[in-house]
């Protein structure tokens, strides 16, 4: 099966699931005059809305603060209020890239949860990715005859967000990818946060290889498994509801093979550091990118995409902060960095 049937069954599936209980009502989103987003009964408002943002569905669950760590703790819950696509531009540049190639393609995800337990905010994950890359150095074709990546990634995992303010993922991040051989690794993703304020969240966050691969480059073996990265986060949401997130950490020793030029001995322990964006256009779209960059550049990583996320369920303003939306976003060259070694 092609990696485009296969993100299609998979985002088949998680439209299946609309057998589930239906929201009850709708409310709209009002800007009040202290600079906050409230919900509120359609019938309190003026006639004029809030430009964009029209009907976000966190139906029936009262008011939602920017400045309230704990009014996104809603008991109701519709599936398309978890769901998430996304289509965009893809660039990487890996240590699994012998040092003499960048990609550069297209990336589509699906990202979707689903409650566990409603009284205590746990809830399930899971989302599927396709990135189609070409390469963007013609000296990988010269030497060894590949033109392009696919890589094809999913996520699945358990998260909770408590009314103290505490959240908190654990995921598994599968990477099968198809470039100069076919390979499949394993990765382990986790994230705890703490919400200051309502408006401004901090934490850590990491991902552990699991499974590596052997490979063929052009004759050569190598070993390819993702990078082990740990960074400090701060997440900040502005007032018309986008949210941004830097982070700054260390990621493992990583090689410094080079196909055209020679080996160097592998790094020392190195600053990693990255971010991302997610920003509302209107009620079911927003701006969504990640971006995560291993020093040295060289040697290092260049990873980033950048597209557009739609929301069927609508409330693209502040879904990152629904209790059951995805705590982590699906996997990715920013949050899975393949190493090479040989």
């Amino acid at each position: 099966m092609s990696f485009t049937l296969r993100f299609v069954s998979i985002t088949l599936i998680l439209i299946g699931v609309s057998t589930l209980r239906p929201a009850t009502g709708g409310e709209l989103l009002e800007l009040s005059a202290d600079g906050e987003f409230r919900y509120a009964d359609p019938e309190s408002l003026p006639r004029v809305e809030a430009a964009g943002f029209s009907s976000p569905k966190i139906d029936g669950c009262g008011v939602s603060s920017l400045n309230d760590g704990t009014c996104f703790q809603e008991s109701c819950w519709n599936w398309t209020d978890s769901l998430e696509f996304f289509a965009g531009l893809d660039g990487s540049k890996q240590p699994q890239d012998f040092g003499v190639n960048a990609q550069f393609g297209g990336r589509i995800h699906a990202n979707w949860a689903m409650p566990i337990s409603q009284e205590n905010g746990v809830g399930f994950q899971v989302g599927t990715a396709v990135s189609q890359t070409h390469h963007a150095v013609a000296v990988t074709h010269a030497i060894e005859g590949s033109t392009q990546r696919t890589q094809s990634f999913t996520t699945a995992g358990i998260f909770q967000r408590t009314a103290s303010g505490w959240t908190w993922a654990l995921v598994d991040d599968f990477l099968y990818q198809e470039d100069y051989d076919s390979t499949s690794l394993m990765q382990l993703r986790g994230r705890v946060g703490y919400d200051l304020n309502g408006r401004d969240e901090i934490g850590v966050f990491g991902m552990a290889p699991l499974i590596g691969a052997d490979a063929t480059y052009a004759g050569n073996p190598v070993h390819l498994r993702s990078l082990a990265q740990g960074s400090l986060f701060w997440r900040h949401t502005w007032e018309f509801g986008g949210q941004t997130t830097s982070w700054l950490g260390m990621s493992e020793r990583h090689g410094q093979a080079n196909i055209a030029l020679g080996d160097r001995s592998n790094t020392r322990v190195v600053p990693v550091f990255g971010s991302d964006i997610q920003l509302p256009l209107n009620d079911h779209w927003a701006i969504y990118g990640e971006a995560n960059f291993v020093t040295p550049a060289d040697t290092g990583t260049v990873d980033a995409f950048l597209g557009f996320a739609y929301y069927p369920g609508g409330g693209a303003v502040l879904w990152r902060k629904r209790a059951f939306s995805p705590v982590l976003p699906v996997a990715s060259s920013p949050s899975m960095s393949v190493n090479l070694t040989r």
